[in-house]
């Protein structure tokens, strides 16, 4: 027999727990997706985690949010200048900083694009939603036998005519998971022996030292957020150093910047120098944040840092 109540009360009570159709409650749903304006250009496409639209910011603007959610966003600053005179260190790149799903309102965010450091000077930060990537770090130079300036990334100790050896610049927060970047090479050996400027740092790699060849810069990191699927773009090289002379080790060597648009070293093809084939710094590439180039003889310029780079994007 089934079980009865005297109760009317009992009625109106489940005792047994819900089930079936008075089990469910139905899903919330999803969040409408970002809208906003702002950026010299954007991108839309498509990835294995979804469709986006991308804001890409080459100079300083804003970011106009009409409807409130989460981005995703890259800063990289402005790469460090090189180093100037003999054998000078390679610049050091620009913070490179990633965030993912981070929430922003329906507001105008400032967005401060990082130029690129002028010979020997670092770069511009570059700011997003009270976040900093930090300029990179100056190239060192001789005859002043200076190591390399702290920064993003740090730059590259210039050669030294005896004793101490130049130290490659700090990379801030390095070591550690919020580290911008890496450090720079310290400069080359005494002279009378083969000398060089030292790499500047990238984000990915330090920058190496100079010896019997040119120190090399290190090479920056790729990012997918600009183009999606197949077209990576790397950022945040470091500058190379400068070369020496073509009758020592490695003479006609000049450093070579690190992937992510880091310049190049300049050098010199005989001595005395009266044909050069690059004797100055190269510059950092536009927007990458790569540092600037060391250069190769007293009287040369480092090459100039590269302005850095703002890429807010967020799925559509």
């Amino acid at each position: 027999m089934g079980i009865k109540s005297n109760n009317k009360a009992e009625s109106y009570f489940n005792f047994f727990g819900a089930s079936g159709i008075d089990a469910v409650s139905p899903a919330p749903p999803p969040p409408p997706p970002v809208e906003a304006t702002g950026g010299n250009s954007t991108n839309t496409y498509t990835d294995p985690t979804g469709s986006y639209k991308a804001h890409i910011f080459t100079s300083s603007g804003a970011f106009n949010v009409t409807v409130a959610g989460d981005v995703d966003y890259l800063l990289v600053a402005g790469g460090g200048g090189g180093g100037p005179g003999y054998q000078g260190g390679g610049g050091g790149a620009g913070g490179f900083v990633e965030k993912t799903t981070q929430p922003v309102s329906a507001t105008t965010y400032p967005v401060v694009v990082g130029d690129g450091g002028a010979v020997e000077t670092v770069g511009d930060d570059t700011v997003f939603n009270s976040v900093t990537a930090l300029g990179g770090g100056k190239g060192g130079k001789h005859p002043d036998s200076s190591s390399g300036g702290g920064g993003g990334s740090g730059g590259g100790g210039g050669h030294y005519s005896g004793g101490s050896p130049t130290n490659g610049g700090a990379a801030t927060n390095y070591p550690g998971p919020t580290a911008q970047g890496n450090p720079g090479g310290g400069g080359g050996s005494p002279y009378g022996t083969p000398y060089r400027g030292g790499g500047g740092g990238g984000s990915s790699a330090s920058g190496t030292v100079g010896g019997s060849g040119s120190g090399m810069g290190g090479d920056g990191s790729p990012n997918v957020y600009r183009y999606g699927l197949g077209t990576p773009v790397t950022y945040a090289g470091g500058g190379g150093g400068g070369g020496g002379y073509p009758n020592t080790p490695g003479g006609l060597t000049d450093g070579a910047g690190g992937a992510g648009g880091g310049g190049h070293g300049g050098n010199h093809s005989t001595n005395p120098p009266s044909t050069y084939t690059h004797p100055y710094g190269q510059p950092g590439t536009d927007n990458t944040g790569g540092g600037g180039g060391g250069a190769m003889w007293d009287d040369q310029a480092g090459g100039t840092g590269g302005p850095g780079i703002v890429i807010i994007r967020y799925k559509t």
